[in-house]
């Protein structure tokens, strides 16, 4: 909802980019540090080792995997 939003009317919404910033950075503590040291590991490996810019790059998955029409 956030980019939703964020790209409609971005030069009207400022606080957006924040919500959109502080979502990726807490993405990787909700419920993913498992998945992280896990099924993700590599993923991890190639932020070396940095939690937060996987934890990024696994909502940019995870919302992808959504956005899908085909994805269950």
């Amino acid at each position: 909802m956030e980019l939703i939003s964020w790209k409609d009317k971005y030069m009207n919404r400022r606080r957006d980019d924040e919500d959109l910033l502080l979502v990726m950075k807490k993405h990787e503590e909700a419920r993913n540090p498992e998945r992280l040291y896990e099924e993700d590991l590599p993923l991890l490996q190639e932020e070396g080792f940095d939690t937060k810019l996987a934890g990024a790059r696994l909502l940019g998955s995870d919302t992808a995997k959504k956005s899908d029409p085909n994805h269950s």
